[in-house]
Order: C-alpha cells, then structure tokens, then sequence
C-alpha cells in the first residue's frame, strides 16, 4: 500500500521506492529504503511526518507517494 495510506502510529516496513537516480540517493540517505521499518507520526495537508529509527523526518506528498509499505504483524 503506498505510505499515504498507512495508518497513523503503527510500524510499517518499506517494500518498495518508485525513485530514480538523485532522488533514489536523497531517500536512502534519510533512511527510506527497503526493508527499512518507519513509523508514520502524523498528516496534514498530504506533508508527513515519519518515525525512522530515533529520528524524525518530514516528507512532501510526492515523495511519499513513491515509498510503499507493508503492516508489520
């Protein structure tokens, strides 16, 4: 399901990044890439704010349109 989806507080893992080239490299370097389980924290006006290990980050609408997740068990 992509991240815009997610439900709000539960852990989720990264299955897949629909990026390319700098962009591909700018997710990873936040710490978006497969595999990786994020939290989402909170929406507001499509704009997120995730949960990647101890850190928190805030990502636009079209970049988490390009991360899809998957609910952990």
């Amino acid at each position: 399901m992509p991240l815009l989806l997610s439900p709000i507080g539960k852990e989720v893992v990264i299955e897949q990044c629909h990026a390319q080239g700098n962009l591909k490299r700018h997710m990873e370097d936040l710490g978006l890439f497969p595999g990786e389980r994020i939290i989402l924290v909170s929406e507001n006006d499509g704009n997120l704010i995730l949960k990647v290990h101890e850190t928190r980050l805030a990502i636009n609408q079209d970049l988490a349109s390009k991360i899809y997740v998957q609910t952990v068990s």
